[in-house]
């Protein structure tokens, strides 16, 4: 195999056929071409990546920004100013079509605490129509709080 400089398997079959013959000839053939680096190499193919999927129709279709975000903490920060000492949080509020980022320092990680920060986004921009987020205990926590609350629009849970 290595003395033709590694042929292709049908010339190899051929040249040694011409030859000679044993039992299990194609497999032992088959066997010796696996076992070869440099077949390998040129065999080798790169990968095909599977397509991106279609982008959901809250990625492409808002009108305002911030209309569409997702939520997360960043943090905690150390803070050593004059007036304060301490650790601070950043809610960052992140629009889901423009990628624009909102940030929102943030006392503690608690409901109040996004609650507040969220009205902060609110009066910059409007009231976010979709909020997506992991599934941080005080999301959830804020989640039922609007869920409870009266004259409030229906909200999705993700």
């Amino acid at each position: 195999h290595r003395s033709e400089n590694c042929p292709g398997y049908s010339y190899a079959m051929h040249r040694v056929k011409r030859d000679m013959y044993f039992p299990k000839f194609k497999i032992t053939l088959r066997k010796t071409f696996n076992k070869c680096a440099k077949c390998r190499i040129h065999k080798a193919r790169a990968y095909a990546y599977p397509g991106n999927p279609p982008l959901p129709a809250c990625r492409t279709e808002a009108k305002t920004a911030f209309e569409f975000c997702g939520l997360d903490y960043a943090g905690p920060i150390e803070i050593d100013s004059h007036d304060f000492r301490g650790q601070m949080w950043i809610c960052v509020f992140t629009c889901l079509v423009t990628r624009a980022c909102h940030l929102v320092m943030v006392p503690h990680i608690s409901t109040q605490a996004f609650f507040d920060a969220l009205s902060d986004l609110a009066t910059f921009y409007r009231m976010p129509k979709l909020l997506l987020s992991d599934n941080g205990t005080q999301f959830h926590a804020a989640d039922r709080v609007l869920k409870n609350s009266k004259g409030t629009k229906s909200y999705k849970t993700h």
